[in-house]
């Protein structure tokens, strides 16, 4: 596990074990002990981005938002005229909760160049200190590369598509369902930081009536979570590559199953 930092949320660690256990059999995702230390070291400046980067993902880690109790309840019974009708019961966390992720998660996941300190950002750093023209330098892009597949994948197909992809089944997605980097996209842009008038009038479609408010909202949580779980274990696997190459010790992050 390495050296400990911070308190998560009480309960990351349960959930942290759950995803590790599906993104580690979804992907090869390489371990921060295998990984050469670097022989170049980031700019102050680079450092600055490094430290920030683990910083906001220790407290991504602790959002009540991603660790909280998130899902509903659908019963449907046939009425005297032959209709069907619907009740639903939902469990999400608060409205503050979920805007405080999204905004926690924006600064990780975004490739906007204004998030100076997103996993694009960092991993444009780390591809640049590890290539110092030896034999390492292939090993360590490879890895890198694992992790910058599994961040692109889990943007655009559903953990749960993937999950029978790697049983040999592969699944088409279902006719008008949204990727999970579009899900993202509407709830960023048109409830939690943003009102962007083509983003809010999907979201409006898309949530006209209860039951398919809940559902749309689920879908958000269930892109978001494996994406963001997959960031704190990359800053856990980056904090130890650093502490090992000698580089200036990041603010830690060590508490979850990854890195090696």
């Amino acid at each position: 596990m390495g050296p400990q930092a911070v308190l998560s949320h009480p309960g990351f660690r349960k959930s942290a074990e759950w995803w590790w256990g599906i993104l580690a059999r979804l992907f090869p995702l390489p371990s921060a002990n295998a990984f050469p230390p670097l022989t170049i070291h980031p700019t102050v400046e680079e450092k600055l981005v490094l430290r920030r980067f683990i910083r906001q993902a220790v407290r991504l880690a602790e959002s009540e938002a991603l660790n909280g109790p998130s899902g509903f309840k659908l019963r449907g019974s046939r009425m005297e005229d032959g209709t069907w009708d619907e009740e639903i019961e939902s469990t999400f966390p608060s409205y503050e909760a979920t805007a405080g992720l999204a905004a926690q998660f924006r600064q990780l996941y975004s490739p906007h160049p204004k998030e100076r300190a997103s996993f694009h950002r960092v991993m444009t750093i780390m591809r640049r200190v590890s290539t110092d023209g030896t034999e390492d330098a292939s090993v360590r892009l490879q890895m890198l590369a694992g992790w910058g597949k599994a961040f692109g994948k889990l943007g655009s197909r559903r953990s749960d598509l993937l999950a029978f992809e790697a049983m040999g089944y592969v699944l088409p997605e279902q006719d008008g369902r949204l990727r999970p980097h579009q899900v993202i996209s509407v709830f960023m842009n048109a409830e939690h930081l943003h009102w962007d008038e083509e983003d809010a009038a999907e979201l409006e479609s898309r949530t006209a009536d209860p039951v398919s408010d809940v559902l749309f909202r689920y879908e958000f949580f269930e892109a978001v979570a494996p994406i963001a779980f997959l960031l704190v274990f990359f800053s856990s696997f980056l904090s130890k590559v650093l502490i090992a190459s000698a580089v200036e010790p990041p603010l830690l992050y060590s508490n979850s199953p990854a890195g090696g």
